[in-house]
């Protein structure tokens, strides 16, 4: 007996990947019933792509948009979607968990300047090889299945994201070098909830950056090596957002961030508020949190009354002060 969504010579269909892509972007949606599978965004440029649904309906992904597709399955099923023309994709967001088997490989021949994939069903198959002709302004990679998943930064060094999220992944093979980004200058970084890799982070190579969200946390602590001195930090005066937690990081290494963000904040700020977070599994900072006992605040201050300082400005310098900022304890 064939279940729903199996048609001619098969359900499934898989390229090897290349530099090539493929004659079709394919994709599977797993339906307990009727009911709506969405594709966020699939966007062509320079011409249409046909999504086929796989149940005999068919739509038109137009030129340039950026509206999401949602089709409407009429009982439950494993249906097979294709896209034909996939050298047109330009702007790709995926995550519907009744969708499996992305595979980039598809996509080599593509030029994505968006890229979402995140809280797919199992399995799916990415890899940062496939990307290199790729330039996206935002790049997410999130919550995603078991699966076969390889992320290099050195595939990435030619981009100049403004918004990048590699987190909460499953086992893979992840090897991120910041030295990849330093051309980079992005708005929104994120890079937290990694399993083992080869996590190489050196601020020196971010600090020309102006982040509003920062974000290294709970990055297998075995796998990563960051280096961070207060320096590096000291032009971020845009961020509101800045959390290094849950790293294993080492009293100097914690110490080195908080004067960081107090160097930034003092030039001044151009944002108020905010939070700073360099608590969990990293070491407490130095000294007893307290107003500085010596102004002006320097390399020297204990790290705790740096923490002080960040939120209240007890020295009277008068910039805008922190809203919170966590260590241990």
């Amino acid at each position: 007996m064939r279940r729903a969504g199996f048609h001619g010579a098969g359900l499934i269909s898989a390229f090897a990947g290349g530099g090539g892509g493929a004659p079709v972007f394919t994709l599977t949606a797993t339906t307990a019933g009727a009911g709506n599978v969405t594709i966020d965004r699939l966007t062509p440029s320079g011409g249409d792509c046909t999504i086929d649904w796989g149940d005999g309906s068919t739509s038109v992904a137009v030129d340039g948009g950026v509206a999401n597709h949602v089709h409407a399955y009429g009982a439950a099923g494993v249906w097979r979607i294709t896209v034909n023309n996939p050298a047109l994709i330009t702007q790709l967001d995926i995550r519907d968990g009744q969708i499996s088997n992305l595979n980039t490989a598809e996509l080599a021949g593509s030029a994505l300047t968006y890229f979402i994939a995140r809280d797919l069903a199992a399995p799916c198959t990415v890899r940062s090889a496939d990307m290199t002709l790729w330039m996206p302004t935002v790049w997410w990679l999130l919550n995603m299945p078991a699966g076969v998943y390889t992320t290099n930064s050195s595939d990435m060094a030619l981009w100049t994201p403004a918004s990048w999220r590699l987190s909460n992944m499953p086992a893979g093979t992840y090897t991120i070098d910041s030295a990849h980004m330093s051309a980079w200058g992005p708005t929104f970084w994120y890079l937290f909830s990694m399993p083992a890799g080869t996590y190489t982070i050196n601020i020196s190579h971010m600090s020309a950056w102006t982040p509003t969200d920062w974000q290294l946390r709970s990055v297998h602590a075995a796998s990563l090596t960051l280096t961070v001195a207060s320096a590096d930090l000291a032009g971020w005066t845009t961020t509101t957002l800045m959390r290094a937690d849950d790293n294993g990081l080492l009293q100097a290494d914690v110490n080195s961030i908080l004067y960081g963000m107090y160097r930034a904040s003092i030039v001044p700020r151009t944002v108020a508020g905010g939070t700073i977070n360099v608590g969990g599994t990293n070491a407490a900072p130095s000294g007893v949190f307290q107003a500085a006992a010596a102004c002006p605040v320097d390399a020297a201050t204990p790290g705790k009354e740096v923490a002080h300082e960040l939120l209240n400005d007890g020295c009277g310098v008068g910039f805008n002060v922190w809203a919170a900022v966590t260590f241990t304890p």
